[in-house]
């Protein structure tokens, strides 16, 4: 099973280790009425990429007024994801540590 799904992306803190360091993150939109009516269930592979190629352009027309995730004003970009289950996971899903 595959669904397409709206997310969050944005940046993370990591820690201080060499000055501060940051890891990407996402979520799933859950909480927004456009989001959830994008959301799709697939069984076969290619057509979840294809359906995500479809919105790509829709879901990113909401990131005109969102400063770019770099920046200390980041309230996050949206994107679309494929995830290989029914569940919509976090990414990443444990916090990574510095190494």
């Amino acid at each position: 099973m595959y669904t397409v799904a709206v997310y969050l992306h944005d940046r993370a803190y990591g820690g201080p280790e060499e000055g501060g360091w940051y890891y990407d993150c996402a979520e799933p939109v859950l909480n927004e009425t456009w989001a959830l009516r994008l959301i799709r269930h697939f069984i076969d592979k290619e057509a979840a990429h294809a359906y995500e190629d479809s919105i790509y352009e829709m879901v990113i027309a909401h990131n005109r007024e969102r400063p770019d995730i770099s920046s200390v004003a980041s309230e996050g970009r949206y994107d679309v994801r494929t995830v290989e289950h029914v569940q919509f996971p976090y990414f990443p899903t444990t916090r990574p540590h510095y190494e």
